[in-house]
């Protein structure tokens, strides 16, 4: 059940994953020597503001869910604080930076994920036996460590899962750790309708495992790289062939997904932003007109021209490409509303 305060937590935690990426923005800008005329958190009416010595304007803004960094859009030609008025490859790495920054923040909160939290694995030690179970007439007692099935040894207890479901209602033998001594045991599974699988009647037990630093930063690396490919996979599969479309959500269905995760804990919540991070970085690397990614496409053009698109043009295109971004975001907020009331 979704309540209040964990929507409001949800909405935190996507204003600082916005945050993180305008951040980007800002100080790959500072660092380069851009002017920034502002860098708010949130849209809409402004709650709170100030002007920094360096005149950027920094504001908190009423509705939490973005931000943006804003430059000077005078003409370069004529005003030397105006973004267009700087190198390609500066700007070209003004505009990357926020995709990166995404992808960092979530390379961080996977490194606090596993160091600090640690994550759970199911153990191959039987945390429960239940009454009257195949397992309980047989004499295996809670405690046990599960070793093989059929003499089919396996250090990973979802291999010997897999093993007695693909073994089904035939007999079979169990071997198990007790105490340093190996016993073995003869028994018949029972298939489980509610699982529609064989099971013995055994519940394993729950192992958190907390990574030290350098093995903390190879599993990031790996789980980073492997959320990246997997969902470029899914939106090149979505795009050319329209798979799993019914799947995609809006900003209402987001918040209700991490309302969810926050209710579950820590380890739920940090998961959910490390992907919500990796995919708003990859999103806005798409190259359509008003993203990041549109932005460099335009750069490109005009590396490529060797001058700059036609202003009213390149305004015109963006203008079209924001309005059917808008478009598509009311259509997703109307199918998120949707499942919500109809629970789909």
């Amino acid at each position: 059940m979704i309540n209040f305060l964990s929507v409001l937590a949800s909405i935190f935690v996507l204003c600082v994953i916005v945050t993180l990426h305008e951040g980007g923005h800002f100080f790959a800008a500072r660092m380069l020597k851009i002017p920034v005329d502002e860098f708010a958190i949130g849209f809409g009416p402004k709650i709170i503001g100030w002007t920094s010595k360096k005149d950027i304007k920094y504001s908190i803004r009423a509705l939490p869910l973005g931000g943006y960094c804003r430059f000077f859009d005078f003409d370069g030609a004529n005003d030397s604080k105006a973004f267009n008025g700087f190198a390609k490859w500066k700007r070209a790495l003004v505009m990357i930076s926020g995709p990166l920054a995404n992808i960092a923040g979530a390379f961080l909160l996977t490194m606090i994920l596993v160091m600090g939290v640690g994550l759970n694995s199911v153990s191959s030690k039987i945390a429960e036996i239940e009454t009257g179970s195949p397992a309980e007439n047989a004499g295996i007692m809670a405690g046990d460590v599960m070793l093989s099935v059929n003499g089919k040894y396996s250090d990973d207890i979802n291999t010997i899962i897999n093993d007695i479901a693909n073994n089904g209602i035939n007999e079979m033998t169990v071997t198990v750790d007790r105490d340093g001594e190996e016993k073995s045991f003869t028994l018949t599974p029972f298939f489980d309708e509610a699982n529609q699988r064989a099971r013995i009647g055994i519940t394993m037990g729950v192992e958190t495992h907390r990574y030290g630093f350098f093995e903390a930063v190879a599993f990031s690396w790996d789980y980073i790289w492997y959320v990246l490919v997997e969902t470029i996979t899914v939106l090149k599969n979505l795009v050319f062939r329209g798979e799993n479309a019914g799947d995609v959500m809006g900003i209402v269905g987001t918040i209700s997904v991490m309302s969810q995760g926050v209710q579950e804990g820590l380890i739920s919540i940090l998961s959910l932003a490390v992907l919500i991070s990796i995919n708003l970085g990859i999103m806005n690397l798409l190259p359509l007109p008003g993203l990041d990614g549109g932005k460099l496409l335009f750069l490109g053009i005009e590396a490529v021209r060797r001058k700059p698109m036609d202003e009213n043009t390149e305004g015109t295109i963006t203008l079209i490409s924001f309005g059917i971004l808008i478009v598509l975001a009311l259509i997703l907020t109307y199918k998120d509303i949707f499942r919500l009331i109809s629970g789909g």
